[in-house]
């Protein structure tokens, strides 16, 4: 599969909650935000096993192949669409889970940078 594919398609899935541009854009963030850059690099950060859920989740995948935000998600790895408002961030996690009893530990040890809400996600910098 060819890394901008790659890439792509873990935008449409981790940015299901909330479908949109800006969305899958802060999704990109992170994922350039741990890599070197390169989208090679990019997409062996998307591939890396535990780090992104919806590669673990074949239904998922696939529903992602035949989502109608694919070629969204396409022109946002053309673009490099990286997005400042969410800082360094390198992880993130659904809103509603960041503010649950279930919220795992990792995820208080960082700092908020981006907010999306309830139905989006929380964005942090600096987990330990």
């Amino acid at each position: 599969m060819i890394p901008q594919l790659i890439i792509a398609l873990t935008l449409v899935a981790e940015a299901g909650g909330v479908p949109s541009e800006n969305a899958m854009s802060r999704v990109y963030t992170v994922i350039h935000n741990r890599s070197n850059g390169t989208v090679e690099d990019m997409a062996k950060v998307c591939l890396k096993p535990h780090q992104f859920s919806c590669w673990s989740d074949n239904s998922l995948m696939e529903r992602s192949r035949h989502s109608k935000s694919l070629p969204i998600a396409l022109q946002i790895v053309k673009k490099h669409a990286v997005r400042g408002e969410i800082g360094q961030a390198r992880h993130y996690l659904a809103s509603f889970l960041y503010r649950s009893p279930k919220c795992p530990k990792w995820a208080k040890t960082g700092r908020i940078t981006y907010d999306e809400g309830p139905k989006g996600h929380v964005f942090l910098e600096g987990v330990k």
